[in-house]
């Protein structure tokens, strides 16, 4: 049979409404899961792909910038080894 189950993939922090630190490196952390396996989880700021991560636990660095009061939109996707797609919640986040 073909594989066409999408992974499942949630990010696991920052929490949604989360107030980050500005001028400081946070981790964005994700967890995915899949019937066949997970082969990569990409991280995306604002819609533009900021890293991937070949192996779980799934991460990804990220330099908040320094405007205070500024609103990023976080959103992770999974992939299997038959390119099914999934695409996590977004999670709305504030520097501070």
């Amino acid at each position: 049979p073909v594989d066409t189950t999408a992974p499942t993939v949630a990010i696991t922090s920052p929490l949604n409404g989360a107030l980050v630190p500005r001028n400081t490196t946070m981790t964005i952390t994700a967890s995915a899961s899949d019937n066949v396996g997970v082969t990569r989880a990409e991280f995306f700021i604002n819609g533009s792909l900021h890293c991937t991560d070949l192996s779980a636990p799934y991460s990804c660095a990220w330099r908040v910038p320094p405007p205070r009061g500024r609103t990023y939109r976080l959103q992770a996707k999974a992939y299997d080894a038959r390119n099914n797609v999934g695409t996590s919640a977004i999670v709305t986040v504030t520097s501070r």
